[in-house]
This record gives structure tokens, sequence and C-alpha cells, in this order.
């Protein structure tokens, strides 16, 4: 069963997530930050600390093909790291072209055929928390709309393939599918 917890920033989403898990154990936990400076790093000790320590953490946000699948249940926090890493990774420190846009989002969306796959096939649980940019104001910047973009399109594929999608507003989840 694959399930999506959407939420935006601050919303209470992974906590809702981690939730969903409470009392399980044998949790792989597919963390996708990078601790890219001192606040960003705090933010993942946080989570650390927060999550259960019999959880297994793998720190990847590409080539889950090589993830070892020995677990029946997967949680993938978050898809907005993944997608920052990967487009970072892509783009280095020039501008961003529409088609990089596109070739991003599809080297996303491929990661996670992959996992769905190898979920599916081993009829594992999988939860993916990621955030919801689309309801706010269109950015100033080129690359904040197309991130948005990729985003919103990124989340709309992972839903439509979720079994469950709930949204999170102030650490409370609805059920939306």
């Amino acid at each position: 069963m694959i399930k999506l917890v959407l939420g935006g920033a601050r919303s209470g989403k992974s906590e809702f997530a981690e939730d969903i898990y409470k009392g399980v154990d044998d949790v792989t936990y597919i963390a996708t930050a990078k601790g890219i400076d001192k606040e960003f790093a705090n933010r993942i000790a946080l989570h650390k600390e927060r999550r259960n320590t019999k959880w297994t953490t793998i720190e990847a946000y590409d080539n889950f093909a090589s993830i070892d699948m020995k677990t029946k249940y997967y949680f993938l926090d978050d898809v907005t790291n993944m997608l920052t890493n990967i487009l970072f990774d892509h783009i280095k420190d020039r501008d961003i072209t529409d088609e990089d846009a596109s070739l991003v989002e599809k080297l996303v969306i491929d990661e996670f055929e992959v996992l769905f796959k190898n979920i599916k096939e081993m009829d594992a649980d999988l939860i993916i928390v990621s955030s919801e940019l689309g309801a706010g104001l269109v950015p100033e910047a080129k690359l904040s709309r197309l991130f948005r973009d990729m985003h919103g399109k990124i989340n709309q594929y992972i839903a439509k393939n979720a079994d469950e999608v709930y949204y999170v507003i102030a650490s409370i989840g609805v059920k939306i599918k």
C-alpha cells in the first residue's frame, strides 16, 4: 500500500505520517535531506530525535534501485528535499531552463516508478511525505515558478499511484483519497 501525506511548511505532515507507523519497529526510513547549513542540520537532527530509534535510516534522494528492500514498511521524507537535491545536482550554478525542468521532473518520477514497482512486488507499505506548494502566490523568480510546477506535477504522479492520500493542516490530517 502506498500512502501520500501532503501539507504546507510546518503543517505537521511528517509527525502525522510517522504516527501512521506508531508501534511499528521494522521501518526503513528514506531520508532525502542534506544538511546544507547549520540551521538545516538542526532540522534534520530534530527529525532524527523524534523518529523511532528502531527504524533503519537510509540517506538517499536518488538511485532508489540500489535500496536493499528488506522490510515490510518504508517511509520517505520528503519529496521536496528530494526534488531540490536532484535539481541542483543537475543545474549546478547556472540558470535553469525549461528543458532542465522537464528532465529533472522525469528523473524524479523515474525514481518513484522504481520504488513503486519494488513496493508492489514485495507487497510492502510505503508512506511518502511531500509539501503542497501550489496553494500560494505565483513566485516572482523563474527558478521558483519552475520548482513549484515540477513539484506539483510530481505530487500529481504520486497521488495517482497512491492508494491513500492525506492532506495535513495544523497537524490535522484529512483523508482525501
